[in-house]
């Protein structure tokens, strides 16, 4: 994480260069609203109705309307910038960045404005280690599709999320959670096994930095290790 701590601070300047680059073509209002879609999504709002929601309270688009934004979005995710990922059984989308790096840097400008003022490595090592579980949990529902050739989706609920629900034949196949931090507690366990327990599917994962001394008899338990 100290690595990416200096990789993020050196980029300070050059990612914002590169994405003006992509629309450089573009009117100057139109590359505002790509931008902050990006930053919309790295903040936490993924669906189109969020992004509208937030574009909107930043005066980059007239009205709140997701139809507005949606050849936006359909841009960015044609040229690889953002992916968009099915929820499971419902007719929408969430939108998450492709490269890390990226969405590291727009969270920690848009949270902590670190282009306009000088950082510290401790400070973006601190930004880091909040974002770190959330770059995890994309990556490793990314790689498990891919291995096993399955559909990436998630699965949202009124009462709980699921941070992966991959697809065989539009069937849950397998089951995944994210717990990426030092200490992965009993509850944290009985956590997991509750939510993964509320839907079929053939595996059940719960994917944890260690699982030295972790065990359940409801869902597996895994590693970079088992990987």
């Amino acid at each position: 994480e100290s690595v990416l701590a200096e990789i993020l601070i050196s980029s300070v300047k050059t990612i914002p260069a590169l994405i003006g680059e992509i629309f450089l073509e573009e009117e100057r209002h139109i590359s505002a609203i790509y931008e902050g879609i990006l930053r919309s999504v790295a903040s936490g709002s993924v669906v189109s109705g969020e992004i509208s929601n937030w574009l909107f309270s930043r005066k980059l688009i007239q009205k709140d309307d997701p139809s507005i934004i949606q050849q936006h979005l359909n841009n960015l995710v044609s040229i690889g910038i953002i992916k968009k990922i099915e929820v499971y059984n419902k007719k929408r989308f969430v939108y998450k960045h492709t490269s890390p790096l990226t969405k590291l840097f727009y969270y920690a400008d848009e949270k902590y404005n670190i282009t306009d003022r000088k950082v510290e490595s401790q400070e973006v090592y601190r930004i880091i280690q909040a974002v770190m579980p959330h770059l995890v949990e994309d990556s490793i529902r990314e790689f498990l599709a891919e291995k096993f050739g399955l559909k990436e989706t998630v699965f949202q609920a009124a009462d709980f999320d699921i941070d992966g629900c991959l697809l065989k034949f539009k069937k849950p196949e397998i089951l995944l959670e994210v717990k990426w931090k030092n200490n992965v507690s009993a509850e944290d366990i009985k956590k997991a096994e509750d939510s993964l327990g509320k839907i079929s599917g053939k595996r059940r994962l719960l994917f944890v930095q260690d699982k030295k001394g972790l065990s359940s008899n409801k869902i597996e338990i895994i590693d970079v290790s088992d990987l």
